[in-house]
Formats: C-alpha cells, sequence, structure tokens
C-alpha cells in the first residue's frame, strides 16, 4: 500500500515540534514580569515594620530614616529583581520547560539554591576586604551564612511560588 502523503515527514519529526510542556512561553513571561517585584516589595515592608515598632527616634535623630530606608531598598530591589529574575532564573525556567520538569518543587529546590548562593556571596564577599562576622572563627562564618541564606530563602520562596500560580493559571488559557 502506498501512503497517502508520500512527503509528509515521519510521525517522530512530527512529534519533536511540540511543545515538551503545556505552558505558553507567553505565560512563563507574563509571570516573570508579575511576580518579580514581590522580594523586594515584601523586604522592603518588613524592614518599614521593623523600623516602625523596634527603632527609637532618639537613636536614629530623625523618623525620616525609617521611612527613607525601605523607600531606597524597593526602588533599588526591583530593578535588581528584574535582572536577577532574567539572568539567573528565566533560562533555568526554559531549560525545565523543554525537558518537561516545570514543577512547583523544582521551582522550590531552585529558589533553595539561589538562596544558599546569594546568602554565601552576602558574608563571603565582605569578609574579603577584612569585615568578618562574629569573632572570625570559622564557625561564627558558617552560622552567619546559614542566617543569611534563610533569609533570603523565605523570600525567594515566597516569589517562586507566587511564579508557578500565575504561570500555570495564565498557561491553561
Amino acid at each position: 500500500m502506498q501512503k497517502e502523503h508520500p512527503y509528509a515527514p515521519p510521525e517522530s519529526e512530527i512529534e519533536a515540534d511540540k511543545p515538551a510542556s503545556p505552558i505558553r512561553m507567553a505565560a512563563i513571561w507574563t509571570a516573570f514580569a508579575v511576580t518579580s517585584p514581590i522580594t523586594p516589595i515584601l523586604l522592603s515592608v518588613v524592614v518599614l515594620v521593623v523600623g516602625l515598632f523596634f527603632s527609637d527616634p532618639e537613636d536614629t535623630g530623625t523618623p525620616i530614616g525609617i521611612i527613607l530606608v525601605p523607600i531606597l531598598l524597593l526602588t533599588a530591589g526591583i530593578v535588581f529583581a528584574y535582572i536577577a529574575t532574567l539572568f539567573f532564573a528565566m533560562p533555568v525556567v526554559i531549560i525545565l520547560r523543554k525537558r518537561d520538569q516545570l514543577k512547583l518543587s523544582n521551582l522550590c529546590w531552585m529558589a533553595a539554591v539561589y538562596s544558599v548562593l546569594f546568602g554565601t556571596l552576602l558574608v563571603v564577599l565582605p569578609t574579603r576586604s577584612g569585615e568578618v562576622p562574629g569573632d572570625g572563627s570559622l564557625q561564627s562564618i558558617i552560622f552567619a551564612m546559614l542566617i543569611a541564606s534563610a533569609g533570603i530563602g523565605v523570600f525567594l520562596l515566597i516569589q517562586a511560588m507566587a511564579f508557578w500560580s500565575v504561570m500555570t493559571r495564565l498557561g491553561k488559557r
């Protein structure tokens, strides 16, 4: 028997052209645009609340410092969040999508790895300039890395879960 279409590509080539994940790229980029500022906004709110409730206006001189620091964190943080997400997270998300491994658990693992990376950088880079956390022992440096990583990790996990939520809601339309 002859084929109906003798020049039709084999079935394996047609299968390879299909996207691996049902989530569209437009939904991924929209989720990137919407959820990237979540971390700096949350951090600014936490700093503002801590500054309002736990600072003494006599120590700072004026209460404007309590409001100014979160505003500076917010303006610089949003720019940094978009750049960091674009260059660190989005390539991994695109690779996970192509391999059909784009799951919430993988996004949370990626957030945990990046929080350890950024927490370590926050502790190690000042150490190179001579500023050593604590008493300068290896234990205090490792403890400072763990504390910094945990602090960053909470915000990155919230951002990863928000990214997943927005992406899955938009991706299945």
